[in-house]
């Protein structure tokens, strides 16, 4: 479904579709994931929220990596930071997709305040490095599986994805 909505845009837009990103909170952010596998030449980068890709990291297509930037809140009790049997928590993802995307040392990125309702800039960005496509994890501290996300989430994420 969700690559055939590609076609149709590019059809209806030709060259003015220039990147595709995917994006999608609880199952739409393994939607996401499942976008970057099976079609990671059809998109330009996956931004999931509390999501995950599949348990068995064999199932992911070869090929090209995405930039993939996860954010997950770290107390979510729907979709599990740790992860459980059948997903991978959190940094385990990030960690799979920097493999692919060859990437070196991991650093602290500057904190960011995303989500009303929690004091401070309570998201905590982890940043790979020298990687041949961005791999970012942004951890919500002290944040559930239904983030309330300020004007400012959708800018970052956007920034992130086109940068």
């Amino acid at each position: 479904y969700l690559t055939s909505l590609i076609d149709e845009a590019e059809a209806a837009w030709g060259d003015g579709v220039s990147e595709v990103f995917i994006t999608g909170h609880s199952n739409g952010g393994f939607m996401s994931y499942r976008m970057a596998c099976e079609v990671p030449d059809r998109i330009d980068g996956i931004a999931p929220l509390a999501g995950a890709p599949w348990a068995d990291p064999d199932d992911c297509a070869v090929g090209d990596p995405v930039p993939v930037l996860h954010i997950h809140g770290d107390t979510d009790d729907s979709v599990l930071y740790e992860g459980e049997g059948s997903y991978p928590g959190a940094v385990e993802a990030v960690e799979r997709w920097a493999e692919r995307a060859g990437c070196g040392a991991l650093v602290d990125g500057e904190p960011l305040d995303l989500v009303d309702g929690v004091a401070g800039s309570e998201t905590t960005v982890l940043d790979y490095q020298d990687c041949s496509h961005p791999v970012s994890l942004w951890t919500m501290e002290g944040v559930g599986h239904v983030p309330l996300v300020n004007d400012l989430y959708l800018q970052r994420v956007l920034d992130w994805l086109k940068d």
